[in-house]
């Protein structure tokens, strides 16, 4: 049996440790990780780098690596509340963007909507717009295999 110190989680964090680490990710993966796929990979928590540098985007920057601020299609962002929504089986919170099982983080639903409460607004009245019911997006957007 091997045995590691682990230290306590509120134990401070070097700086220059935390860029190491968002460095160590980014060369692991060949790119700039999104922050769900540094809560996947990663040492610590993405909201320790919020905290330090500000915000995600510029804890990219100081550790030298590009910022990835993709432009989702608003079908894109409903798609992907509606799969984390039914993976949790309740209503996502903003925080829940941010982790493994969510494709897009909460800042792309910021940049899009404004804020987390618009973006759950917007897209419960999509859902349930009656001409998509009884149909998921994913389903109803994905390339279908003809037989």
């Amino acid at each position: 049996m091997k045995f590691e110190f682990t230290p306590p989680k509120n134990q401070k964090i070097e700086t220059d440790e935390l860029i190491k680490e968002l460095v160590s990710v980014a060369e692991k993966l060949g790119k700039s990780p999104t922050m769900a796929e540094y809560n996947s990979m990663g040492k610590y928590e993405v909201s320790v780098f919020c905290r330090r540098f500000g915000s995600w985007n510029t804890a990219l920057l100081k550790a030298n690596l590009a910022v990835n601020n993709k432009e989702w299609k608003e079908i894109e962002l409903y798609s992907n509340i509606e799969n984390v929504w039914i993976y949790l089986g309740k209503q996502p919170t903003r925080r829940d963007m941010d982790k493994e099982y969510s494709k897009i983080s909460s800042g792309a639903y910021k940049r899009h909507f404004y804020t987390w409460t618009n973006a759950l607004k917007s897209f419960v009245t999509y859902i349930n717009d009656s001409e998509n019911d009884n149909e998921t997006i994913e389903k109803k957007f994905s390339p279908r295999i003809l037989t």
